[in-house]
């Protein structure tokens, strides 16, 4: 008997994903940091001021590393949620499918979050951006509630 991939129990490899996702503007920004000759490894923590306050790096330079940095903290602000979500759904034994579903969901709503808070120039891609991130936690909530739910109508 095949098991099709939407049934198949990969939700928990959404993990290690959402955790690249969350690295991945700061690798950007690193990148970002070392074609300026900013990156310095005994102080990874300050480069974005460092090119903030040189003059000769352009200033749409600076204020993009700027928003990857806030992209990367809000990535590992949100990695604790989702990997408790998507455990405590594996936990209470949430159907693969619907877990899966979730999980491409949640990673969909990273990828464009990192995009929409690398490329915003206006009120409206920040309100766009947050859509994203509510979305992001919402599927999160979901599952966190979703969990104990089953639990709770399976043994009454």
């Amino acid at each position: 008997m095949s098991v099709s991939l939407v049934d198949a129990p990969l939700s928990m490899l959404s993990i290690p994903v959402a955790w690249v996702l969350a690295m991945a503007p700061h690798a950007q920004k690193a990148f970002l940091a070392v074609q300026f000759k900013k990156f310095n490894n005994l102080a990874p923590r300050g480069m974005v001021d460092r090119m903030q306050n040189d003059s000769s790096i352009d200033k749409e330079a600076a204020r993009l590393a700027q928003r990857l940095d806030g992209a990367h903290h809000n990535g590992m602000e949100i990695f604790p949620l989702w990997a408790a979500a998507i455990t405590i759904g594996n936990v209470y034994k949430i159907e693969n499918r619907t877990l899966n579903t979730c999980s491409v969901l949640f990673l969909t709503s990273r990828i464009v979050y990192n995009r929409l808070y690398a490329t915003q120039r206006t009120r409206s891609d920040a309100s766009k951006r947050s859509l994203a991130w509510l979305f992001g936690v919402a599927i999160s909530m979901y599952l966190l509630i979703r969990g104990p739910m089953i639990q709770r109508t399976s043994t009454e």
